[in-house]
């Protein structure tokens, strides 16, 4: 497992890559599609300068022992009782805000980014030992600190590949980004599923990681996702894919169906719990 030190220079690392790459698009570019519904290129960098922002203001006030919401800023532990449908709204919602977060900020967008993430990394650059176990807002639940590294790293990662993979003809996940992802996947796995009331579990799934990094637990699907050490018992599905594929399908990036045609992803044992799967999984 990472340090919270080392993930920090991971995602300075992922933003440093980001803001080259930025700096170098056309304004046509800019305003081109991503692979995020409803959102252009510039409207996905929007949203992450409001993410920084957002996490900056989450640790500076968990620092201080408030971990509770922010005005209009829904429970953080709402999220997990959200039915499907809820969540939707939610996502619907969010993604309004940012478009008309992206207007307002005109020919202001990459310098706003590069702002956020300055102030981010400041902070990071001044927390002590025992500050990254301090609690701290999400709107998907109370964490500490150091796991909003993690989250941020997460939205770096995945929105780098939502601006290049439209714009590049082979995008990819970074090697260091998706190492520290897998190795940190249960911090954030839980928001990819989805428990719906027909469902009848438990369901247990075995992720083989082809390449350099593996991920050596079990994906258990009850109340919800979590990961469990590899026991011996008999799993209703083994997956093999390497790593970005993982994460790329466990955030909505790419189809289940389109991953099995294209050889990403082979299956082996039960496909009705393989389908299963594909369709408790929701994107990120």
């Amino acid at each position: 497992m990472l340090s919270p030190i080392e993930k920090v220079r991971v995602f300075q690392s992922e933003l440093d890559d980001l803001e080259r790459y930025l700096s170098k698009l056309s304004p046509e570019s800019l305003v081109s599609p991503s692979a995020c519904e409803r959102w252009s290129v510039a409207d996905v960098v929007a949203h992450m300068a409001s993410a920084f922002e957002s996490y900056t203001g989450s640790i500076i006030r968990g620092l201080r022992g408030d971990s509770s919401a922010p005005p209009g800023r829904p429970d953080p532990g709402t999220w997990s009782t959200a039915s499907s449908a809820e969540r939707v709204l939610r996502a619907e919602e969010a993604a309004h805000r940012v478009v008309t977060y992206r207007e307002s900020l005109g020919d202001r967008l990459l310098p706003t980014l590069h702002t956020a993430v300055d102030g981010f990394n400041q902070l990071l650059a001044g927390m002590g030992a025992q500050d990254w176990q301090k609690l701290c807002y999400h709107g998907r639940g109370e964490i500490p600190a150091h796991n909003l590294v993690t989250y941020a790293i997460l939205e770096a990662c995945l929105h780098k590949w939502d601006i290049q993979s439209k714009l590049e003809a082979n995008a990819q996940l970074s090697s260091g980004s998706s190492r520290a992802l897998i190795e940190h996947i249960e911090e954030f796995m839980h928001w990819a599923f989805v428990i719906r009331p027909e469902f009848t579990g438990p369901r247990r799934y075995r992720f083989r990681l082809t390449g350099e990094i593996s991920l050596g637990k079990e994906v258990i699907i009850d109340c919800q996702a979590h990961l469990a050490g590899n026991d011996g018992r008999a799993v209703d599905t083994v997956f093999e894919c390497n790593a970005e594929s993982l994460l790329l399908l466990m955030c909505g990036r790419i189809n289940f169906s389109d991953a099995l045609a294209g050889g990403l992803l082979v299956i082996e044992g039960n496909d009705e719990m393989a389908s299963a799967y594909s369709v408790w999984s929701q994107a990120i």
